[in-house]
């Protein structure tokens, strides 16, 4: 027989327990008395001068409430260095409104919005500098892992300027390309970095920005889904990410031919598109905020809630501006001849 000596049982186990009383406690259920605050006006837009000024209004809703609803009739005023700009345009696709306002770097974009009901919501950025992507080099190990070095050049030394590697995957079907996935600005979490596909672990600046935030009592770190990254390790300087990854396809379906799973559909090459996209302090803010919140997840017990940046006076949502430079590279078919999903003739 095993005998435990007081005082060494280990902290494990003591942990544990401390935990299974805290969940086991009694829950008390209690009538809400307290006043429910009301809509507030919710405006988000992102500037970029390669496209439309598309800016998304609508309001606020509590916890008595299901969902939110855009706003038709809000009025949105536009002002480009101090200059309002010509009246907005409201799109028939979407609850937004459109501005063909030309803007170039070191621009100051200020919006203000009003609609009866609501407090006047306003906020005001800065459209950053763009930077270049000086060349992008390949390297290959293995029979399925290529890895890239995306070098570019500091623009402003002195400057805590923020970036994001955006990359999206495409590939040839019909002698057509096709985007596959995209850890794009709009597309929410997810993409080619939270799914998997690329490796940054090799990478400093892609590494440290959430080395540090969110460590939770297991030692896990955030992800970072968005390939947010600063100039803290390259200031005024050159610098290379240096990025992994592993060629995937997912046919959507397969026949079951001479014995074996056939995919129905076969492409006829990949490639990568990579974006170095600059981004306002609070376009940086508001992505960096919002993998905090993502990696979070209720599930994880050990982290504390937060909240997601808002620059919105009188208001919720977020103003942001970015520039972006783009690099493709295409994956050798050779790689791809390996995979039963690979037509190199043209795919199908």
């Amino acid at each position: 027989m095993t005998h435990v000596k007081h005082g060494s049982v280990p902290a494990a186990l003591l942990l544990c327990a401390a935990l299974a009383g805290m969940f086991a406690s009694c829950t008390r259920i209690v009538d809400f008395s307290g006043e429910l605050p009301g809509p507030k006006l919710v405006v988000n837009c992102f500037v970029n001068p390669d496209s439309v000024v598309r800016v998304h209004v609508s309001r606020s809703w509590n916890i008595a409430e299901t969902g939110g609803e855009a706003l038709t009739d809000a009025t949105v005023l536009l002002y480009v260095n101090d200059e309002l700009q010509p009246p907005d345009a409201r799109s028939p696709a979407w609850p937004s409104y459109l501005s063909h306002a030309a803007l170039g770097e070191g621009d100051r974009v200020r919006l203000v919005v009003a609609a009866k009901g609501y407090d006047e919501a306003s906020a005001e950025t800065t459209v950053p500098p763009k930077t270049p992507i000086l060349a992008v080099d390949t390297a290959r190990f293995g029979d399925r892992s290529m890895r890239f070095f995306i070098r570019l050049k500091d623009v402003e030394a002195g400057m805590p300027n923020r970036y994001r590697l955006d990359v999206s995957q495409e590939y040839l079907i019909d002698g057509e390309w096709h985007v596959a996935s995209s850890s794009g600005i709009y597309s929410g979490v997810g993409g080619v970095f939270d799914g998997g596909r690329f490796d940054y672990e090799q990478d400093a600046a892609l590494l440290a920005e959430f080395e540090d935030v969110n460590s939770d009592i297991l030692g896990t770190s955030d992800r970072n889904i968005f390939g947010l990254f600063s100039d803290d390790l390259f200031d005024g300087r050159e610098y290379t990410l240096n990025v992994s990854l592993h060629p995937m396809f997912m046919p959507d379906s397969y026949s079951f031919v001479d014995g074996m799973f056939v995919p129905d559909t076969r492409i006829a090459g990949m490639r990568y598109t990579f974006r170095l996209v600059t981004l306002s302090q609070s376009a940086y803010r508001y992505l960096k905020t919002l993998t905090i919140q993502e990696n979070s997840g209720e599930e994880n017990v050990f982290t504390e809630p937060s909240a997601v940046y808002c620059n919105i006076a009188g208001g919720l949502g977020i103003l942001g501006a970015f520039r972006t430079d783009a690099a493709t590279v295409r994956i050798p078919d050779d790689m791809l001849s390996q995979y039963p999903w690979f037509d190199a003739e043209g795919g199908k």
